[in-house]
């Protein structure tokens, strides 16, 4: 015999308040989740940190969110949009393909920097 539940006013406000509690913090932890990946989007890639302050101004392009283009800093498709700076060394990695008007670096022997293949083993970067 299924018994009968029933939550008495007192009962039933708490459980709505606890509904609510629940429903901000999710809405605080997806805010939170926006922030981290606009801040991501903004900061030097880990690669390109890694590399002189030089080689880094050198080897960064400039990408749209959601677009699969990279772009030079002064390419004029750019004008008026929403930005990132990456490292070349990921444009190239997540296949970003290079704006044909502004035509950036295809490669990273464009920019005069060594890749991890033409680096003989105990060479090291330099």
């Amino acid at each position: 015999m299924a018994k009968s539940f029933e939550l008495g006013r007192e009962e039933l406000r708490q459980v709505q308040l606890r509904a609510i509690l629940l429903l901000a913090l999710l809405i605080l932890l997806v805010a939170a989740v926006a922030v981290a990946g606009v801040v991501l989007l903004r900061s030097p890639d880990a690669a390109q940190s890694s590399l002189g302050q030089s080689e880094a101004d050198v080897s960064s392009v400039l990408v749209v969110p959601g677009s699969t283009v990279y772009h030079r800093e002064d390419c004029p498709a750019l004008t008026g949009q929403r930005r990132a700076r990456i490292s070349l060394k990921a444009a190239l990695t997540y296949q970003y393909q290079p704006c044909p008007e502004c035509k950036p670096p295809v490669d990273m022997e464009d920019i005069g920097l060594k890749t991890d293949l033409d680096i003989a083993p105990g060479e090291g970067m330099r």
